[in-house]
C-alpha cells in the first residue's frame, strides 16, 4: 500500500488504484472533471429537491413518463 492511503476493513474490497486518484490524475490515467452543484444529476438521487429543479434533472438524464411516451409513438396500451 502506497504512503498516505487508507486501508481497512470497510474499504478492503475496494481495488487500491482507487484509493488515490489525485495520483492517477497525475500520470494522466483518468481525469477528474469538476460538475457545477446546479447541473449535478446525482443529487436526483441523494436530496430532497424543489420541483421544477427535479424535473430538470429527470429530463436531464432522459427519464420520462410512460404516458408522455405514448402520444409519441412509444409504448401503447
Amino acid at each position: 500500500m502506497e504512503i498516505g492511503c487508507i486501508k481497512s476493513n470497510i474499504t478492503k474490497h475496494i481495488a487500491r488504484k482507487l484509493f488515490c486518484p489525485h495520483e492517477l490524475q497525475q500520470n494522466g490515467e483518468i481525469n477528474i472533471l469538476r460538475i457545477k452543484s446546479n447541473d449535478n444529476y446525482a443529487d436526483l438521487f441523494t436530496k430532497s429537491l424543489p420541483a421544477t429543479t427535479f424535473q430538470k434533472y429527470i429530463h436531464g438524464i432522459g427519464m420520462r413518463r410512460l404516458r408522455d411516451l405514448q402520444g409519441s409513438g412509444g409504448v401503447s396500451p
